[in-house]
């Protein structure tokens, strides 16, 4: 006996001609009548559908994030985890031939979250800009609202020794405001 597929807008059972679409990976079946409607009206009818496909899908799409962030870091282990891989995108930059790393807050955050495997935000790399320019292991340059920065390190100002003794210095005495939210899963 063959499988009866409803039609997803109105539910009656699918006969002769069916047409099928996907929404985010979701089979959405319709009938010829349904099919027929206007793209509006299909969409009315298919709106409680698709918002509980949007649903699930952020909740996947959640759960895939809280599996794929590290679990065995401390709160002590965040500043110079981010420290460093913050000062290792600046040195990749110049090591590709550039001056200085450009990039908005959102896409550092991005390079960041790879590198550490912590969920970092724009918000996290503000702080942590902010703080390591106020203790001057780094210059920023500012483009604007909205636009990409420059960042570089004070390294040839200050000499080898004196800038690594700066950033021990540094990460003697500073936490990142709002850590714990690095650590949730």
């Amino acid at each position: 006996m063959a499988e009866v597929t409803p039609c997803t807008a109105c539910g009656a059972e699918l006969q002769g001609r069916k047409s099928l679409f996907e929404y985010k990976g979701v089979p959405l079946w319709l009938c010829e009548r349904c099919a027929a409607l206007p793209l509006s009206q299909r969409f009315d009818m298919l709106k409680p559908l698709i918002r509980t496909i949007d649903r699930e899908a952020k909740e996947r799409a959640a759960a895939a994030a809280r599996v794929a962030y590290r679990e065995d870091i401390t709160e002590e282990q965040i500043e110079p985890l981010l420290l460093h891989a913050f000062l290792d995108l600046i040195q990749e930059r110049k090591a590709a031939g550039k001056r200085e790393l450009v990039a908005t807050m959102e896409t550092i955050a991005t390079w960041l979250s790879e590198r550490t495997t912590l969920p970092v935000k724009a918000q996290h790399v503000q702080y942590l800009t902010l703080a390591l320019r106020d203790g001057l292991i780094i210059d920023v340059g500012g483009g604007g609202i909205g636009r990409p920065n420059s960042y570089d390190t004070t390294e040839a100002k200050m000499g080898i020794e004196a800038f690594w003794d700066q950033v021990d210095a540094f990460l003697i005495v500073w936490k990142m405001p709002n850590r714990k939210s690095l650590l949730e899963a």
